[in-house]
């Protein structure tokens, strides 16, 4: 599937409660192509991959990626989360989240703008990811604390390889 966006064109998911009702915005199953210039993907909800969940070939050009949120016990990839093979280049991840919420254990959100999963390809060229936040809060008893890790990327054992990027001002915190 090939998405050209000639103007204010956004890929929207849906972050509600129950969360039944949550939707990410774009998902790329295994054997599949999406190659996607100038869009946004915005508002995406879902436990792994908020803006897009991959596990096939995802490339993104000239695109953003932003406000989009990995939630339950435990987040991965608030923006993007890559079991496959992904291309970026001159994109835009800001402002995505990875959360844990911890009950009944202590939650762990990974990587707020990008998770890479194990054996996954990851290449991003000219990109900037600033302003994501990983994070995890304690169980219901506050006996353990959570964690956050890999504000702006998490690498789980996957190949990511940036070229003239920038990554700032992204945080990973937990509740301890």
């Amino acid at each position: 599937l090939f998405i050209r966006g000639l103007g204010d064109v956004r890929l929207t998911g849906k972050a509600a409660y129950p969360f039944e009702n949550q939707l990410r915005a774009l998902s790329v199953n295994t054997g599949c192509v999406l190659d996607l210039r100038n869009v946004t993907i915005i508002d995406g909800y879902s436990q792994r991959g908020g803006g897009i969940l991959n596990y096939g070939t995802l490339i993104l050009k000239d695109s953003a990626i932003i406000s989009n949120e990995a939630n339950l016990i435990y987040g991965y990839g608030g923006g993007i989360y890559n079991a496959g093979t992904a291309t970026l280049e001159r994109c835009t991840i800001s402002g995505n989240r990875a959360q844990g919420e911890g009950t009944p254990s202590a939650g762990t959100g990974y990587g707020a703008g990008i998770f890479c999963a194990n054996g996954s390809v990851m290449t991003l060229t000219d990109c900037a990811l600033f302003g994501n936040r990983s994070y995890g809060t304690g169980n219901y008893n506050g006996r353990d604390g959570g964690s956050g890790l890999g504000g702006a990327i998490y690498n789980d054992g996957g190949y990511a390889t940036l070229v003239s990027s920038t990554l700032a001002s992204n945080t990973a915190v937990g509740d301890r």
